[in-house]
């Protein structure tokens, strides 16, 4: 296990090394010129900061600032161009992401706290659309949240020579798509001919399908009596599977994304042990078998680089126990040959009060666990996609008592294919 917890965390750093290698055709306009090339992003935020750009594949990669170049784009479609935002002190020079380009057009970046800030340009007039949230004092003490669209004002003020936006100016929401619906409107209705370019917003992606694998498990048990079943315990090759749904966070990167999954798990540890008393000796044969509903929420990021899509998870998950089976078949022998026979619970408490017997069994059905994992992506067919993945996990085990130690490592391979 640790063995494999080791190779997980080499494949990540190489994932990591590879990630900051990521180009993809784009330009970069300098002094008025256009240089073909490829480019490397690294998110929304370090955008409006710096380009990586790099001539052809063999090329020496450069990085550039806002204050160096007129600005960049991919061949995808997107375009960034530097401005000087601020006065004196304050002035910082930044790539605006264009989102309208015309008489009057629209630009966008994303600061170091994913605040994302709007400004408008009109014949040479820089105005940032804002939006506030201040907390207020009520005359009766109570503090209330209130939100002013100093940005409705502004575009009131730019774009009164459109009396027929009136209304819409008045329902616009503080995003994206509001904004830019909203100035190409306004040059349709003042300068149709004027605009030259219009960004398309990036939509979420959600996929859904089925994933299968298998998965080995070690139990370290501590603080149980008799004291033999102190012991590590490792289960077979074991089935998981289930669906998954994943939902991409353009707003934030195009390359993180969530996904939900819920899988079947068995695990199964059996074993046999054995100790000695004064006057007898006793034979444990032990057999654990716990099926889960695991509910695993992760974080992934993917490095789509041509046809293969590497990725990192990382997350947590949720285990509801539907069936679980924690036996013991006791075979003791005395001195003089005589044997017995007894059944108990792996994880058991004293308990008289609900038990005849004395004891009562000690078993959690609910759990938690913490995993991380990396593996990549292929296309296959025209729409469909195959994954496979290597993932670690530690749980908090099954115990119901907390004094006794039962944590779990897990290690799946899963082979995944979207629907």
């Amino acid at each position: 296990m640790k063995k494999s917890l080791l190779s997980l965390f080499f494949a990540f750093l190489a994932f990591t090394v590879f990630a900051q290698r990521n180009f993809k055709p784009g330009y970069i306009i300098q002094k008025g010129d256009t240089l073909k090339g490829q480019i490397s992003q690294k998110g929304a935020v370090k955008s409006s900061q710096k380009v990586i750009f790099r001539p052809s594949s063999e090329a020496t990669a450069i990085i550039y600032t806002p204050s160096q170049i007129d600005g960049y784009g991919t061949q995808d479609g997107h375009r960034f161009e530097s401005f000087i935002l601020g006065k004196g002190d304050t002035a910082r020079s930044l790539f605006l992401n264009v989102l309208v380009q015309g008489k009057t057009s629209l630009y966008a970046y994303r600061d170091e706290e994913s605040e994302v800030h709007y400004y408008v340009i009109k014949e040479g007039t820089t105005r940032e659309l804002i939006r506030k949230k201040v907390k207020e004092v009520q005359p009766d003490g109570q503090r209330v949240l209130k939100t002013y669209d100093f940005y409705k004002g502004t575009l009131q003020e730019m774009t009164q020579d459109c009396p027929a936006l009136t209304i819409k100016r008045k329902k616009l929401t503080f995003n994206q798509n509001s904004f830019s619906d909203f100035i190409v409107n306004y040059n349709q209705c003042t300068a149709p001919t004027s605009l030259t370019y219009i960004s398309k917003p990036e939509k979420v992606e959600v996929t859904w399908g089925a994933v299968i694998g298998g998965a080995i498990s070690t139990l370290q048990v501590e603080n149980v009596n008799p004291k033999v079943f102190n012991e590590t315990y490792n289960s077979g090759l074991e089935p998981t599977g289930g669906l998954f749904i994943n939902s991409t966070t353009p707003w934030v990167s195009k390359k993180l994304s969530f996904q939900l999954e819920a899988l079947y798990n068995r695990v199964r540890y059996a074993q046999d042990l054995s100790d000695k008393e004064l006057f007898k000796e006793n034979e444990y044969k032990i057999d654990i078998d716990l099926t889960y509903l695991k509910v695993p929420l992760l974080v992934r990021y993917s490095l789509p680089v041509g046809k293969v899509e590497p990725f990192v998870n990382i997350g947590m998950a949720h285990s509801f126990a539907i069936k679980h089976k924690q036996e013991v078949h006791i075979t003791s022998t005395s001195s003089s040959g005589e044997k017995t026979e007894e059944q108990r619970y792996f994880l058991q408490d004293f308990n008289p009060s609900e038990s005849r017997w004395g004891y009562v069994e000690s078993f959690r059905s609910y759990s938690q666990s913490f995993f991380v994992g990396t593996g990549a992506k292929l296309p296959f067919g025209t729409k469909h996609k195959l994954s496979l993945e290597a993932r670690y996990e530690a749980s908090n085990g099954f115990s119901g008592n907390q004094n006794f130690g039962t944590d779990t490592k897990h290690f799946l391979v899963l082979v995944g294919f979207s629907l």
